[in-house]
């Protein structure tokens, strides 16, 4: 799930994500750029029957903010919360990790 805080949106063109370009680019005539609001969850299985493996579960909460400073240039800060669960789901472990990315293309 993602939102525009500076209300522009995402482009989908010919079945694709297009660039997202802010409607003000950051540093030009006192633009901020474009911020996007971001969060996802995930699980995936990690218990495989064939090979009599009972791994459990792990579930991924991520939160997110892109910073898109020009149409070429964004930034990215994630924020992503893990938890394991054993064959019986019960929880064995958590994880967090902050990431970050900047992103330049031509």
């Amino acid at each position: 799930v993602g939102y525009f805080l500076t209300g522009e949106t995402r482009a989908y063109k010919k079945g694709q994500w297009a660039r997202t370009k802010p409607a003000e680019n950051f540093l030009e005539d006192g633009g901020l750029g474009a911020f996007e609001l971001l969060a996802r969850y995930s699980s995936l299985n990690l218990n495989d029957e064939d090979a009599a493996i009972a791994g459990g579960t792990m579930d991924n909460m991520t939160l997110g903010l892109n910073w898109y400073m020009h149409g070429n240039a964004r930034w990215m800060i994630n924020y992503v919360m893990s938890t394991v669960s054993d064959g019986e789901g019960d929880e064995v472990g958590t994880a967090s990790a902050l990431i970050t990315r900047f992103q330049f293309d031509f």
